[in-house]
């Protein structure tokens, strides 16, 4: 069995000493509520501070915060922003900016198509099955 208290002691401990994976990983915990109670204010500040490390992962869930009012206020610029930053380098976020961009944007077929093929060809599943389907209606 996984300890998820001590599990948290770890994360918190690294986080304080600022590695930007840790800081990541305990506003994921937060988010989640994984060991400890759910605290989307803590999560959106714990991204917050490995973003400001340029971490990747942490871009991405300040999208997905940003975008759904997780700790913070909706803010679709902001959402934009960090999906567009976290692309550079996230496949899950390749893909989610790809679907943000076919949600918020009329006719934004042809800007979300190199997302979604980046994301497919790095095996998201997701990127894949909306390819499929809009190369078989094209």
């Amino acid at each position: 069995p996984i300890d998820t208290h001590k599990a948290f002691n770890y994360y918190q401990q690294a986080a304080l000493e600022g590695l930007a994976m840790a800081q990541n990983n305990l506003g994921v915990v937060y988010l989640l509520g994984i060991g400890v109670t759910q605290n989307e204010t803590l999560a959106f500040q714990w991204f917050e501070a490995a973003a400001k490390q340029a971490f990747p992962s942490a871009y991405y869930h300040l999208a997905v915060c940003y975008e759904c009012g997780y700790g913070t206020e909706r803010n679709a610029s902001q959402a934009r922003h960090y999906y567009q930053l976290a692309a550079q380098q996230h496949p899950a976020a390749q893909c989610c900016l790809g679907f943000y961009l076919l949600e918020t944007e009329p006719d934004a077929t042809l800007k979300a198509l190199p997302y979604m093929q980046a994301s497919a060809k790095q095996d998201n599943l997701e990127a894949q099955r909306w390819l499929r389907h809009y190369y078989q209606t094209v």
